[in-house]
């Protein structure tokens, strides 16, 4: 039985749905598959997603919320080029004013499948909104301390924190017990404790908005926010020198859903979390960042972009729902909703992984809900 715990790398149930997964995706034949790792080998394994190609796509979603980009034949454009050359996309941009944008990135998959013959990226305006209601009609691009206090962003962020404190933030902070009494956080200490790589900062990916129709402030996205919250103090105290000073380890978050309530409430908490517009989070991801994307959409290639813009040795620690690994992977084969592609595979082979022990019926609802299926990735050193 020793044996036996010692090889388990996911929960039985979690086994059991792996499985039976497999054994569908299977029967439908090859067509179902897309042939990643030839389209990579055709372009020698080289990065796409790469620093320089995310710094363009943040200074073009700039211009589209800022109304502004190239005058050609008499409109404002901007022109995307294809990944391999063979055309452009082309954005044209309302004269109006800042609107709302948003980045979508291609997956790795979509990209192989159409022989390169698409942007990256794409990026797409809705109507003109308020910034009391969505944060995409700014460039939020980190921290007030980034700026100094004749920056714009300076002025934000002064704003928001002179606001009154939002009421969700008790309801928030009354979860902090279940988090901390969970064994996903007992697990995740003794992770911290022996990473090889020292965290500079944590990025998190996806984590949701904290409204929540039936329970008026999520359990989800708030205890998922404070796990990132518990985890940067504890690295901060671990870190902490001779001298008593303790080191900041920084917090960023992207996700769509976040609504300005989401970027108030979030810079309350302790340490505050700075909301971020896509791209600024890839940005901030460096080999030193830890990465929190528990359930994030298996269509956004966060994973993809966190290889490439690391490339070669990747980012220090993710934590996750398991990445998993399939029999179709070793021929280079690839299903759509797949966060897995050969890139991410060859990031995963330099890092150790480990399930953190979350349990189908457990006391604890962190352990019982979204800890279940969670997985430890930290790089080899």
């Amino acid at each position: 039985m020793a044996a036996q715990q010692r090889t388990l790398h996911r929960s039985p149930s979690a086994q059991l749905r792996k499985e039976k997964m497999e054994a569908e995706i299977l029967s439908f034949g090859p067509r179902v598959f897309q042939n990643v790792a030839a389209s990579e080998a055709s372009k020698q394994n080289t990065p796409i997603f790469t620093r320089s190609l995310v710094q363009r796509a943040a200074r073009e979603v700039e211009l589209v919320r800022r109304g502004k980009g190239t005058i050609g034949e008499g409109r404002n454009t901007i022109t995307i080029p294809h990944m391999r050359g063979c055309g452009v996309i082309e954005i044209r941009l309302r004269r109006r004013g800042a609107e709302t944008a948003s980045l979508n990135w291609l997956s790795i998959v979509a990209i192989a499948e159409l022989e390169g013959r698409t942007p990256g990226y794409y990026i797409t305006t809705g109507n003109q909104k308020q910034f009391d209601e969505y944060s995409d009609i700014e460039m939020l691009k980190g921290p007030i301390d980034m700026f100094v206090s004749t920056d714009r962003l300076h002025h934000i962020w002064k704003r928001i924190k002179q606001m009154p404190i939002p009421p969700a933030l008790e309801s928030v902070k009354g979860f902090e017990p279940i988090v901390l009494e969970s064994k996903i956080w007992r697990s995740l200490q003794s992770r911290l404790d022996v990473l090889t790589v020292r965290i500079e900062n944590i990025v998190c990916v996806a984590l949701g908005r904290h409204e929540d129709s039936k329970e008026g402030v999520s359990f989800r996205a708030s205890t998922q926010h404070l796990l990132a919250c518990f985890a940067s103090k504890y690295l901060s105290q671990r870190y902490a020198g001779a001298s008593g000073v303790t080191p900041s380890i920084p917090i960023l978050a992207r996700d769509p859903a976040y609504t300005f309530e989401d970027v108030r409430l979030l810079s309350h908490l302790e340490p505050p979390i700075t909301v971020v517009s896509d791209p600024y989070q890839y940005l901030a991801i460096t080999p030193s960042t830890l990465i929190i994307a528990i359930c994030a959409p298996v269509l956004v290639p966060f994973l993809d972009i966190a290889a490439d813009i690391c490339f070669p040795p990747g980012p220090a620690a993710i934590l996750s729902h398991e990445i998993a690994n399939h029999p179709w992977h070793k021929d280079g084969l690839v299903v759509t909703f797949e966060l897995w592609t050969p890139r991410v595979g060859r990031m995963l082979e330099g890092m150790d992984v480990v399930w953190l022990n979350g349990e189908d019926g457990a006391q604890n609802r962190v352990d019982q809900e979204w800890g279940k299926n969670l997985h430890w990735y930290a790089r080899k050193e």
